[in-house]
């Protein structure tokens, strides 16, 4: 039934246009034949008006030039009779000077076909003569070119009227008929071409989803735009459908971007002001008005609520901001300014907004955020007082205090550093450390900044004077930052007397010194500052700069046996090696040390007290009385044969080893191998060329191992290697390593020789033996798998 009614509503929607349609046609149609008609009688009753003037303009003018009044006036009523004139008047000027009268005016009209004479006083007469729809007055002349007088032609609206509807009847019937056609013919064509297809059209659309989106799809069929209208609207509907997917997929990421929005606005604790320029209003949020004390409802939307809090001092600069950035003169609105707390105090506020802008480049809404910066602008005052203080200190200071950029510019600086250099304020503006620094290169002196940012430092160097003078200054440096830099600080002070008070010193030590047949050497535990010629001898070095190019001090050179004092003796808590001396009694503090020719010395160390943190430092040889004993525990240690640690050195030293690497922060690896079928050299070569092989194999393993390494002679052809290592891979590059050299290296009296190897990493809560079982075990997995290769 409502498809029927919506149906027959169509019907009469379109019946209804066409009709309306027609009637205007016909109704302009009309207008435009009444407009024809009208123009067409106009011009046919003024042409034949024309033509009645012509005719008888010059019979009038000759009864009025014989002063024959009735005979032009009998002409007169018979063109008022006869013709389309509705009224002739004549003003005739010689009846009127014969007369004597003001005027002279004789006229006819015609009303409602009858002919009478004109009553100049008759108003309805008059009102027809006042209002014609047209008249001509033509100037009457006699001959000789004398004026007689006037006429006057008129034609009324009836006339034209008359002859309009004569001619409008003969065509309306016509013009009926050609209506009803049209609409009859226009009714059938919308019908079948477009109505039918439209319905079809709406019985498709009538049904839809809970969202109102059509289900189905309209087939396309009728002419070419009724399917170019279906195409479109089935496209229409797969756009909306996606649309609508593409909108939820949206509206569920903006609804997430919207929570991270809320979360953003909660963590930054900021207030939002949102501010309409159109209407004026500003939303400010519950942040914004907590921020100064109000409760919600305490504040309203009107802009003035933030302007009449702004201090005075503030609000000109604050407002200039605002104008410049809702002009277009900047990208951003920023101003920080003070804003009144409802207890009455002043808070600190940084403000920050951007505005939207139309098409006409006029801001129509703009949003923003109050940040409070009252702790800040406290701390900046604080940090005031202290740079206030900072340079108190400055100027109070003897030392030579100075700041420098990570550049090397110089940054800040006391008076004593200028004086101390000889420039003047002025000049200081553009010094750099290059300028007055004679010792570090200039390109090295970047990385020496970025060195002492990260590591303070105290050091010695040598400053150069604006009159190119130098001295000598012992620097204290350390990196600080300010406002988010990076800068030195540093102190300087002249220690050139000082240090040429101790070369004096030293000199005359040296002198002494020299005169020792004992090593004597000057040292704060770390760096060696000075050593007599019997330290030269010793070690083979012309001088100490030499043996610096090597070693740093004269500990490196401390051999590590468990019976000699050695670096790995320092206990956690002792400062260096010097201290760790000093907590042993005079019998324990015995080292050894090889000189240039390899010979191991033993000394006893003897340690006085020289200047701050320096030691004079007396190495006794004590080889002599100790020989002996060195020797036969050297005998007792090492193989005879072969030259490597044997069992007893293992029992003896295995802990110490251990804990050494545990120190260090390293593993403690164990790799066994032997020689692969050794038993077939001794069978073949003898067991003289069996001994040297496995002398020659001990001094290879012993020239590709570190000097840490420890080599022992396990049993017959079986060795093992205890060495540090930070994991299971690196022990197996050692031992592929060692299989390797071993088995491209040209032995005398053999072909070749190969090992086979077994690694195992200890474990601290495991027995060491346990840890070289497993070696072992990896060892003859090695010789399973063929021999000559590396198991872990």
């Amino acid at each position: 039934m409502i498809d029927r009614l919506r149906f027959n509503s169509l019907h009469v929607h379109l019946s209804i246009i066409i009709v309306v349609t027609v009637s205007i046609f016909f109704g302009f149609y009309s207008l435009y034949l009444y407009s024809q008609t009208k123009e067409e009688v106009d011009h046919q009753m003024k042409s034949e008006l024309t033509r009645n003037i012509e005719s008888v303009s010059g019979s009038i003018a000759r009864y009025m030039d014989a002063y024959s009044p009735n005979e032009y006036q009998k002409i007169v009523i018979d063109l008022v009779k006869k013709q389309n004139i509705a009224a002739i008047i004549i003003d005739d000027y010689k009846m009127k000077k014969i007369l004597g009268e003001k005027d002279y005016k004789v006229g006819y009209i015609k009303e409602k076909n009858v002919t009478a004479e004109i009553d100049f006083n008759d108003r309805k007469q008059l009102s027809l003569l006042n209002h014609p729809y047209y008249k001509e007055t033509i100037e009457l002349k006699n001959i000789n070119g004398q004026k007689l007088g006037e006429i006057t032609f008129f034609l009324s609206n009836e006339v034209i009227k008359k002859e309009i509807e004569k001619i409008i009847e003969q065509n309306l019937f016509l013009a009926i008929l050609t209506s009803l056609f049209m609409i009859f013919i226009l009714f059938i064509s919308i019908k079948y071409f477009i109505l039918n297809h439209l319905t079809r059209i709406v019985d498709v659309i009538s049904y839809y989803d809970q969202d109102g989106i059509p289900i189905g799809e309209i087939e396309s069929e009728g002419s070419f735009e009724i399917r170019y209208i279906i195409d479109r609207i089935n496209t229409m509907i797969k756009l909306i459908k996606k649309s609508r997917e593409e909108l939820q997929t949206n509206y569920e990421l903006l609804q997430t971007e919207k929570d991270r929005f809320q979360l953003t606005i909660k963590a930054t604790n900021d207030g939002i002001w949102d501010w309409n320029l159109k209407t004026d209003e500003v939303f400010f949020s519950k942040r914004w008005k907590s921020m100064l004390g109000y409760s919600e409802d305490e504040i309203t939307n009107d802009v003035n609520e933030w302007e009449k809090r702004v201090h005075p001092d503030d609000l000109e600069k604050a407002l200039s901001d605002l104008d410049a950035h809702l002009n277009g003169k900047t990208p951003v609105y920023e101003n920080e300014h003070r804003v009144q707390h409802k207890d009455g105090h002043w808070l600190w506020i940084l403000d920050r907004g951007k505005a939207l802008f139309d098409e006409e480049g006029k801001p129509y809404r703009m949003l923003g955020f109050h940040t409070d910066m009252t702790q800040r602008h406290k701390f900046i005052e604080s940090l005031k007082v202290e740079q206030e203080r900072y340079k108190s200190l400055l100027e109070l200071s003897s030392d030579g205090i100075h700041l420098i950029d990570h550049d090397g510019k110089l940054y800040e600086y006391s008076e004593s550093f200028l004086k101390m250099l000889g420039y003047t304020r002025e000049e200081a503006k553009n010094l750099n450390v290059s300028d007055w620094d004679a010792k570090i290169p200039k390109e090295e002196i970047k990385a020496f900044i970025q060195k002492l940012i990260k590591e303070p430092q105290s050091f010695e160097t040598i400053h150069k004077r604006k009159d190119g003078s130098t001295f000598i200054v012992s620097i204290n440096a350390k990196g600080i930052e300010i406002g988010g830099e990076q800068y030195i600080y540093a102190s300087a002070r002249d220690v050139t007397k000082e240090k040429q008070h101790q070369l004096e010193i030293r000199r005359k030590l040296q002198r002494f010194v020299d005169t020792q047949s004992s090593i004597v050497i000057l040292t704060n535990g770390k760096d060696l500052k000075f050593a007599n010629n019997t330290f030269l001898d010793f070690f083979g070095c012309k001088n100490i700069e030499e043996f610096l190019e090597t070693y740093r001090c004269i500990c490196d050179k401390f051999i590590e046996q468990e019976k000699f004092f050695h670096l790995g003796k320092v206990q956690e808590g002792e400062k260096d090696w010097i201290d760790s001396l000093l907590h042993l009694s005079g019998r324990q503090r015995v080292v050894a040390m090889k000189n240039s020719e390899g010979v191991i010395h033993a000394f006893n160390v003897a340690i006085n007290k020289y200047e701050g943190d320096e030691y004079i430092v007396n190495f006794t040889d004590i080889s002599d009385t100790m020989s002996e004993k060195f020797e036969l525990a050297q005998q007792a240690s090492v193989d005879t044969l072969t030259n490597a640690y044997n069992r007893m050195y293992f029992n003896q030293n295995i802990e110490y080893i251990v804990n050494h690497h545990t120190k260090n922060n390293m593993n403690t690896g164990i790799i066994m191998f032997d020689i692969d079928k050794f038993k077939d050299v001794n069978d073949t070569y003898g067991h003289d060329v069996g001994d040297y092989v496995l002398k020659t194999l001990v001094q290879i393993v012993q020239r590709y191992t570190r000097t840490n390494d420890k080599v022992i002679r396990w049993g017959g052809e079986e060795f093992i290697i205890v060495c540090a290592t930070s994991g299971e891979d690196t022990l197996e590059k050692i031992a592929e390593y060692l299989r390797s050299t071993i088995e491209n290296y040209k032995f005398d009296y053999v072909e070749k020789v190969t090992c086979s190897f077994g690694c195992a990493v200890h474990e601290l809560d495991r027995d060491i033996l346990k840890t070289i079982k497993e070696a072992d075990q990896k060892l003859y997995q090695a010789k399973e798998q063929g021999r000559n290769r590396v198991v872990c």
